[in-house]
């Protein structure tokens, strides 16, 4: 028996042909070949509906793809436009850095120069300083010398003064 034989049955004897079936039993079968036509009927309507319903999935299920992938695409821009954005922003952060360590290095040249005229400089008060002390050493010396000179010459007029 293959599918579509599956809703017929062996024959038995004594099952009856409509033609040989009692007036009262051919209409319980008209009855039930009507119910089993409705039935089959409705069946196809159901799955006609169904199979609508079906159709609708898919296509909503296509627009849903057909939507992910422009968000795909839109995502895709977005990601590829903040990479422009960082490389650009890393580009300037290396410029700024280079340009940074040139001032450094100009920097630390005029650090270097002004330590060393530092340097000069201490060096020269500290020459200063000890010239100050040895003029001030030779000041006191010659001021020594000169009190000597004005007690000897007050001394000189009273020594030509007795003799």
């Amino acid at each position: 028996m293959g599918p579509a034989d599956m809703d017929r049955g062996p024959l038995d004897d004594k099952m009856l042909l409509d033609e040989q079936a009692p007036p009262g039993n051919q209409t319980c079968d008209d009855d039930r070949q009507n119910e089993r036509g409705h039935s089959i009927v409705k069946d196809y309507e159901d799955l006609e509906v169904q199979k609508a319903e079906l159709k609708k999935v898919q296509d909503d299920y296509r627009k849903q793809i057909q939507e992910f992938k422009d968000a795909g695409v839109e995502f895709e821009d977005e990601v590829m436009v903040h990479k422009m954005q960082i490389h650009q922003i890393l580009r300037t952060i290396k410029e700024m850095e280079v340009e940074k360590e040139v001032k450094l290095g100009v920097l630390r040249a005029e650090q270097h120069k002004l330590n060393t005229a530092i340097l000069k400089f201490a060096k020269s008060v500290q020459k200063a300083r000890e010239a100050t002390e040895s003029f001030g050493e030779k000041i006191a010396t010659l001021q020594g010398k000169l009190m000597a000179a004005k007690n000897r010459e007050k001394c000189l007029p009273s020594e030509y003064q007795d003799k």
